[in-house]
């Protein structure tokens, strides 16, 4: 594969924030701090009405009804005074700041705040199949392509949703979060037989052999796996429907570019090699590329964040070695 662009290289993001950059994010700093006043204002107003009136109805008749139902539109006013005021300005941040840092970060990339990896293709990688997917949420795409490999990576938040009913007949909620976090796709060049998932190792980590063993009985992802490298199994557990096909993927230097990847960021991660193509998901448990109306975005430290978000994502091209073309598809 090529050589990173300049932008990437040590002391990237400096050059990049004291550039015209700065100019922009002047300006949008001054609408953060106006829409900020507006909504404390705004929402001030009718938070104080809210409970005038509910004291004064309070003396009318008295009832704890009073007081919830002003509380309920209390916080509908405060929401829709929250949105009219930075509705835009959310919108405006992403489209006019964090579009130029991804291009900043690697002209090879492009942003589309809207744009998503699909529903169907997050089942189909069937990385987190233990629980159906209820709920689907997806937005800011990244993509790509790196010399052969055409890349996608998105903010996902995808959760399984039960309801059950009390003894009463009320209906509950049960929430699960599947993943809060970058969901990456990319071309492997080569068509699997077989379907492989490196998954993070809870149990042998905390377990050691009983939890190895525990490993083994579980045949959700296919048959475990055993690997000639026992730092490799001690942060991950692989498993197949092919076994030959596993070790053959997994080579020695592939191995090592995922305990890199994994150390270097701290992130649980996730992999699959599935039909002819490598999926990576990794928790983040926090959103990407988010403006914060209660922080200054003069920090540098904000952009610095999205900065640094790119880098687990974007360089898996080059920690899996995606560009070595030893395969050719079938």
């Amino acid at each position: 594969m090529g050589a990173a662009p300049a932008q990437r290289s040590e002391g990237g993001f400096a050059a990049f924030y004291s550039g015209p950059f700065r100019g922009e994010l002047v300006k949008f700093e001054r609408r953060r701090s106006a829409a900020l006043r507006s909504v404390l204002t705004w929402g001030g107003l009718i938070v104080a009405a809210a409970i005038a009136i509910a004291l004064g109805l309070a003396q009318i008749r008295s009832s704890p009804w009073v007081f919830l139902v002003s509380a309920v539109a209390a916080l509908v006013g405060v929401m829709l005074v929250h949105h009219k005021f930075t509705a835009d300005y959310f919108r405006d941040f992403k489209q006019q700041l964090v579009a130029p840092l991804v291009q900043a970060y690697d002209a090879r990339l492009s942003y589309d705040p809207d744009g998503q990896i699909g529903r169907s293709e997050f089942e189909a990688a069937g990385m987190f199949r233990e629980l159906e997917v209820s709920e689907y949420a997806a937005e800011d795409l990244v993509s790509g392509r790196f010399d052969a490999t055409a890349l996608r990576f998105c903010e996902v938040d995808a959760k399984n949703v039960r309801y059950t009913t009390d003894s009463k007949g009320r209906q509950e909620r049960h929430e699960t979060r599947i993943l809060k976090g970058a969901f990456f796709s990319a071309d492997f060049n080569k068509h699997f037989a077989g379907a492989t998932y490196v998954r993070p190792d809870t149990a042998q980590r905390l377990l050691g052999a009983l939890g190895q063993a525990l490993q083994g009985m579980s045949r959700a992802y296919g048959e475990l796996v055993k690997l000639e490298d026992p730092e490799f199994e001690r942060l991950f557990a692989v498993y197949s429907s092919d076994q030959i096909e596993a070790r053959y993927i997994l080579s020695s230097a592939l191995m090592q570019r995922i305990k890199q990847f994994r150390l270097r960021s701290g992130h649980r991660v996730h992999v699959a090699f599935v039909r002819s193509s490598v999926y990576v998901a990794i928790e983040l448990n926090r959103a990407m590329f988010e403006a914060r109306l209660f922080r200054s975005i003069a920090d540098p430290a904000v952009f610095r964040e999205f900065w640094d978000d790119l880098e687990p994502v974007a360089g898996i091209v080059e920690d899996l070695n995606l560009n070595t073309r030893i395969w050719t598809k079938s």
